[in-house]
């Protein structure tokens, strides 16, 4: 079987064959059952999580309206640039 799956060009099939065995044995121990006790809340986890749904958008509103500040003054430099050069070329 091994040397079938290194000769043949069109794995496909093989893998399908291999496949649940590879999963069987990657799964071999029983399934992790919940307490049956009340667990408590990890407070790390729920200042992390916090910062994450409350915190973070402000931040990166915060960032965005940075970029849109910056992109607007260089469109007025840009603008106000080419203004200075219609100025300084005499009109015929």
């Amino acid at each position: 079987m091994v040397y079938t799956i290194l000769r043949d060009t069109t794995v496909l099939h093989d893998v399908s064959r291999i496949l649940p065995l590879v999963v069987k044995a990657m799964y071999w121990y029983p399934p992790y059952l919940p307490a049956p006790y009340f667990i408590p809340y990890d407070p790390m986890y729920l200042m992390a999580s916090t910062f994450q749904w409350i915190i973070y958008p402000y931040y990166w509103m915060f960032y965005i309206e940075a970029y849109k500040v910056a992109l607007d003054a260089w469109k007025k430099a840009f603008e106000a640039f080419a203004k200075s050069l219609e100025q300084a070329t005499p009109k015929q």
